[in-house]
């Protein structure tokens, strides 16, 4: 039996969740194995899965215990998803800071080093996040994404929606936030597909302003892109204009940024439209149209973002 090496206190917990996660779950678990600083703890949540994920979570653990690194592995009794599930792992957490990690996404090995230092000189800092490496898992290619400054102090909420209309997100498991301030705004919503966008958008609307880690990408994303025919278009769709809805309902007073959320909302309906349409479901796109004109309709800005969706969804973007 391999020796187990003494553990030093952890400063941050990786979350992980997965459902039927077997075939990548492996390469996320290696990359935290290989991170030159290990001074973290490791809480694993599978999702009630059907495959073998429960027990390559097992297995996981005692490699980590080996490494000294320490490791906790949970299930849920039946399947909540994903929100539901953040929240559990992040709540089980026993350090001020909290990572994110999905069954098929990597961290590069000087992830967390990157991180405490990061943390240490910048004692105030609520939550930050870095750059990535996005993985096209159909051909293979990678291409670093550089994630654009989302604080502005007052601005903030505004440059927010300027980011995202031009596509420009922050990703989810690039991020490092102390506990606290996930709790304090109710964690992660369940809307599937867009948990993350909502949650960051509920925090800059709360005031606590991210930090941005500068330097080389520290995660590598599998992009596994929006096209499948499995895709569950009418719910991720759905939550993104749930998830906007609420927020106008919000800020109604704040001009300048509902005008903006009404513009990333007119996006979404455009984008699922030409979708429905590609895909030759012209039932649905009738009716996505349908509710864009009952809620937003301005021709000028559909005919400006349409042809620009249109181009981006025609060579495969999101």
């Amino acid at each position: 039996m391999a020796k187990k090496r003494r553990r030093k206190k952890p400063f941050a917990t990786v979350v992980m969740i997965s459902y039927n996660g077997e075939k990548l779950i492996d390469d996320a678990i290696n990359s935290l194995l290989k991170q030159t600083n290990r001074e973290f703890e490791v809480v694993m949540l599978d999702d009630c899965s059907t495959d073998s994920t429960p027990e390559k979570m097992r297995r996981a653990a005692e490699r980590f215990e080996n490494k000294g690194i320490r490791c906790r592995v949970y299930a849920n009794k039946k399947n909540r998803g994903t929100g539901y599930s953040w929240n559990r792992a992040a709540s089980l957490a026993e350090t001020e800071w909290v990572c994110f990690l999905a069954d098929d996404d990597m961290y590069l090995p000087e992830r967390m080093e990157s991180v405490k230092r990061f943390i240490q000189a910048n004692p105030d800092v609520e939550w930050f996040y870095h750059d990535a490496v996005v993985l096209k898992e159909s051909t293979g290619e990678r291409h670093i994404y550089i994630t654009p400054i989302f604080n502005a102090g007052k601005r903030s909420m505004e440059v927010f929606f300027k980011n995202v209309l031009q596509n420009k997100f922050i990703f989810h498991n690039s991020v490092a936030i102390r506990k606290d301030v996930y709790e304090s705004v109710g964690g992660i919503r369940d809307l599937r597909g867009v948990e993350d966008f909502d949650f960051w958008m509920r925090l800059i609307e709360k005031g606590h302003l991210p930090m941005k880690l500068r330097g080389p990408p520290l995660f590598i994303y599998r992009s596994r892109g929006l096209d499948s025919s499995k895709f569950p278009y009418v719910s991720y769709y759905g939550a993104f204009t749930q998830s906007i809805n609420d927020f106008l309902d919000r800020n109604r007073g704040k001009k300048r940024v509902y005008e903006l959320a009404r513009e990333f909302r007119i996006g979404v309906y455009i984008s699922y439209f030409l979708r429905c349409m590609r895909r030759g479901n012209l039932v649905l796109a009738s009716k996505v149209l349908g509710g864009m004109v009952r809620k937003d309709f301005s021709a000028i800005q559909f005919l400006k973002m349409a042809v620009a969706k249109f181009f981006r969804i025609f060579k495969g973007e999101n």
